[in-house]
């Protein structure tokens, strides 16, 4: 096994074990009950459709970490995709995303109420899942933008590997 295929082995098991811990946290947040926020005696809410929008993205993850650990095209190209997509994270007035499979590492500066930027330069590491998306809802008071510099690694590591020609050994022809 060449390098280039250990490094996407390694992105792959990030995918697939930050693919697993994000569905039992949804799985354990629907037997738990998870409060009123999501769930209403009657109806379903666009809190419900994000639940489990994130429960299928994390079934999504397993899948992909499973294909680009066996060295498939469409493996290695989604997985660069759903790395990609973990890059930005930002709190807004309007609008909140983020959401991580596997490992975050997050420089961010903290912004104040009229958006400049304030002495406030934080960082954030996650191992395992989160996931947090808001649009036109209740405005908060700390506003933020960063990078999860984990995914732009392993967009960067994994796009190297998938340009690179994978060179057959003679031990693994016979």
């Amino acid at each position: 096994m060449n390098q280039h295929d250990r490094t996407t082995r390694v992105f792959a098991a990030v995918l697939a074990i930050g693919g697993i811990f994000g569905v039992v946290s949804i799985a354990k947040a629907l037997y738990w009950g998870i409060g009123e926020t999501y769930f209403r005696p009657v109806g379903i809410g666009v809190g419900e459709f994000l639940l489990f929008g994130f429960a299928g993205l994390f079934v999504w993850t397993i899948d992909t970490g499973v294909a680009a650990w066996q060295g498939t095209p469409s493996g290695r190209r989604w997985a660069v995709i759903l790395f990609a997509s973990q890059i930005p994270v930002f709190n807004m007035p309007a609008v909140k995303f983020w959401w991580t499979s596997g490992v975050s590492l997050v420089p961010y500066i903290t912004l104040g109420a009229d958006f400049r930027p304030t002495a406030n330069l934080n960082f954030s590491w996650l191992l395992g899942a989160s996931y947090s998306v808001r649009l036109f809802g209740r405005a908060t008071e700390q506003y933020f933008i960063g990078a999860n510099l984990f995914a732009v690694l392993a967009v960067i590591l994994l796009v190297r590997a998938w340009k690179r020609p994978r060179q057959i050994r003679v031990e693994e022809v016979f």
